[in-house]
């Protein structure tokens, strides 16, 4: 059976502390690292101190120390999956590429959410040139409290 050992601690601290053991060979190595760092977020993440950061070159230089530190700690050859922000995830490469990291694939997680920004260019052509669109049925915008607020609009075909 394996041991798990979870260590919650300033990471460039840990690390500082456990460098000299990892070198002697008295601490494992590790095959594979999964983290996920701040991401620098303007004002940082919910207005946490731990995700704020005086500028995206000061995030980078951060990255670059602890990245340069967490190498000593993995055989080589060594496998890091790292997440990072859609706004700050460039710092983050950057700043693993500095300590001596190897980028060779990046994988995304996109998402879209809000309103959707598309523009039906049929009805604008028709509006511009002062086409009529047929009416097709009516559609019911209302408040939700009975009656109050009811607004009905048109769907057209097209």
């Amino acid at each position: 059976m394996t041991d798990y050992n979870l260590v919650q601690a300033e990471l460039i601290d840990w690390l500082t502390q456990n460098e000299e053991k990892v070198l002697d060979g008295t601490f494992p190595k590790f095959h594979a690292i999964l983290a996920d760092p701040p991401y620098a977020l303007p004002g940082g993440f919910m207005n946490k101190k731990w995700d704020h950061f005086s500028s995206p070159q000061a995030y980078q230089a951060w990255v670059t120390e602890w990245a340069s530190l967490l190498l000593k700690f993995v055989y080589p050859g060594a496998v890091g999956m790292f997440f990072g922000g859609t706004r700050t995830v460039r710092r983050l490469t950057s700043g693993l590429e500095d300590a001596g990291w190897e980028v060779f694939d990046t994988c995304l997680y996109l998402y879209g959410t809000g309103f959707p920004k598309s523009h039906d260019i049929s009805k604008a052509i028709d509006r511009e040139s002062g086409a009529e669109r047929e009416v097709v049925g009516r559609k019911y915008q209302g408040s939700g409290n009975g009656s109050v607020g009811k607004t009905y609009g048109d769907y057209t075909a097209g």
